[in-house]
């Protein structure tokens, strides 16, 4: 019998035990007060982040560096905006160019053939008893149409197992926030230990989404071959959102159809309307505001950092797309709680507003990132240890402690290594998060 990753099924127990128990680089100087490009160019940069110093000078121009691969006391590679260069060269900290345009090098990855595409299907059916694809096309993506007919699709296919999509909520360019329920007998709630499980809420990260429909799928076509897959539809109740941020990610298909596109925040846009001033990181907007309001400098205050900032919004839960999140949370009992990202093999823990402290339950949650990670190898910690920033106004905080609802333990996985994975690693990266 294979080993499974315990990644998810470690949450899905943690469900139902109460948590008591065990359960060289352009020259052109850009004003740094403003971005002002629509689709900017993004370089890999190799940052020579040698000591704290460094990192503070680098926070204190503003910014909020993305995810970065790490080599701890010597440097840090990240693909930064031409805007993000000019507030590095501010800093002073010495960098160079690795890459010097992001949309280049993406368009120049080798592109699946159907042969291969074929090959990989049939191999996805002999290792996890998966017969459909959740290819799109978009670079190999699905794209927020194509996921929403998906949805219908599983539906159709397995009633007894998926509901019909209902939404939580519409975003600033008025589309939904669908969610669906994962359960056996799905149509009512059941009163199963609930568990929250939600991706794209950064527009460019794909992997994130395509991810989770992979599960899915497992659970449905394995239930009468697998125990595991049969437990979980027999003794969880699942609420998955797969598109947080439908605007942003509709706004990176529009740009960028063949995949790629680097916008990362949602699309409530100042009046007139500018594609650089008020777009909000939603991953940046939740509470409390001792969280949100945080002195770790983990967020961008600047309302005109773009659509590929960091930046929070005037209050927490200020956009439509985290108010409506908010609302459904308190609404439910969840004990768990799951929001995919990429990239860079990770799987973060709170507490994130001042990492790196603890929760009071830091202990319980060691053990269980040690158990999540035993068969995938992904680092774990808090975001300082694996992402390399910090950050304030997360969505694990307020998961795990609000007066609005029951502690939910809260984790965010960074799959992959870059936030558009080649074709040919949307599904190994996937299978990462069940095998071993």
């Amino acid at each position: 019998m294979k080993r499974y990753s315990k990644t998810f099924f470690t949450i899905f127990s943690l469900s139902v035990l109460s948590i008591v128990g065990y359960f060289t680089f352009n020259a052109f100087y850009i004003e740094p007060e403003k971005s002002t490009q629509v689709n900017p160019k993004y370089s890999q940069v190799r940052i020579f982040t040698k000591t704290e110093a460094d990192f503070r000078k680098i926070e204190e121009e503003g910014l909020h560096i993305d995810h970065a691969n790490t080599k701890p006391g010597l440097y840090q590679d990240a693909w930064l905006s031409e805007y993000e260069i000019s507030l590095l060269r501010l800093s002073g900290v010495p960098f160079e160019i690795l890459v010097d345009d992001w949309q280049t090098f993406y368009d120049n990855q080798p592109k699946m053939t159907q042969g291969e595409i074929d090959a990989q299907m049939q191999q996805v059916y002999e290792t996890d008893n998966i017969t459909h694809s959740i290819y799109g096309s978009m670079g190999g993506y699905m794209t927020y149409n194509e996921v929403v007919a998906k949805l219908d699709s599983m539906r159709m296919w397995y009633p007894q197992f998926i509901s019909a999509k209902w939404s939580i909520g519409t975003t600033y360019e008025n589309r939904n926030q669908w969610m669906v329920r994962v359960t056996k007998n799905p149509d009512a709630p059941t009163g199963r230990p609930e568990v929250l499980m939600h991706a794209l809420i950064h527009a460019r990260e794909p992997e994130s989404m395509e991810t989770q429909f992979y599960y899915m799928f497992w659970l449905f076509e394995n239930y009468n071959t697998d125990p595991v897959a049969r437990y979980i539809l027999d003794n969880r109740e699942i609420y998955w959102m797969p598109v947080f941020n439908p605007d942003g990610y509709v706004h990176n298909q529009t740009t960028n159809p063949n995949g790629g596109g680097m916008w990362r925040a949602n699309k409530h846009l100042t009046s007139p309307p500018s594609l650089t001033c008020g777009p909000v990181d939603p991953n940046r907007n939740f509470g409390t505001y001792q969280f949100w309001n945080s002195s770790n400098n983990g967020s961008s205050t600047n309302s005109c950092s773009g659509g590929q900032g960091t930046y929070r919004g005037t209050l927490p839960f200020s956009e439509l797309e985290t108010q409506n999140i908010k609302a459904f949370v308190n609404s439910r009992n969840f004990k768990s709680a799951f929001s995919a990202h990429t990239h860079g093999n990770l799987l973060i823990k709170p507490w994130c507003w001042q990492d790196p402290i603890g929760t009071p339950d830091d202990a319980m949650y060691n053990v269980f990132l040690a158990d999540m990670s035993a068969s995938n190898g992904y680092t774990t910690g808090f975001p300082s240890q694996t992402v390399g920033y910090k950050v304030r106004g997360g969505t694990d905080d307020w998961y795990y402690n609000d007066s609005g609802h029951a502690k939910i333990f809260s984790f965010t996985p960074e799959t992959g290594s870059s936030f558009w994975p080649p074709q040919s690693e949307i599904i190994p990266l996937a299978q990462g998060m069940l095998y071993s």
